[in-house]
C-alpha cells in the first residue's frame, strides 16, 4: 500500500473512531448492506457487505475494510455501532462485517472452545 492510500485509510479509520462514538443521529438515513454466506471448511459462515452508492464494479480494485465485532457482539450490531457508511461513501470503501462462529473470534484470549474455529480461512 503506497503512502497516499495508507494515509487515506488511516484518516478514514480516525474519522470512524471519532464519528462512530456518539449517538447523534445527524445524517442518519436508510443504508443498505447485504448478507452473504460462504462455506469455510464445511461450515457456513456469514458476513454483511456494504458497497457505496454508485460504486462501479469494474476491473479496477476498490479498497476493502473488514470490521470485526467484539466478544458477544454480532456483525449487524457492529455495523450499526460503527456507522462506517459516511466514511465508506466519501472514500469509495467497500466494508465487510463478518460474524464470528459464536460469541468469540479464534484468539489466544478466547475460551478454549473457540481455538479451533477457522476464522483465518473465513477472512481469506
Amino acid at each position: 500500500m503506497d503512502g497516499w492510500v495508507g494515509r487515506r485509510v488511516a484518516a478514514a479509520l480516525v474519522a470512524v473512531a471519532i464519528g462512530g462514538c456518539g449517538d447523534d443521529p445527524v445524517g442518519l438515513r436508510e443504508v443498505s448492506s447485504t448478507v452473504h454466506e460462504v462455506d469455510v471448511l464445511g461450515s457456513s459462515r456469514s458476513y454483511r457487505l456494504f458497497v457505496p452508492t454508485g460504486l462501479a464494479v469494474t476491473e479496477v480494485a476498490h479498497p476493502l475494510v473488514i470490521v470485526y465485532h467484539g466478544a458477544t457482539q454480532t456483525a449487524s450490531g457492529i455495523e450499526l455501532m460503527s456507522w462506517f457508511y459516511p466514511v465508506a461513501e466519501a472514500n469509495g470503501l467497500i466494508v465487510a462485517f463478518p460474524d464470528a462462529a459464536g460469541d468469540y473470534w479464534n484468539t489466544p484470549a478466547s475460551p478454549a472452545g473457540y481455538w479451533d474455529v477457522p476464522d483465518v480461512p473465513f477472512t481469506d
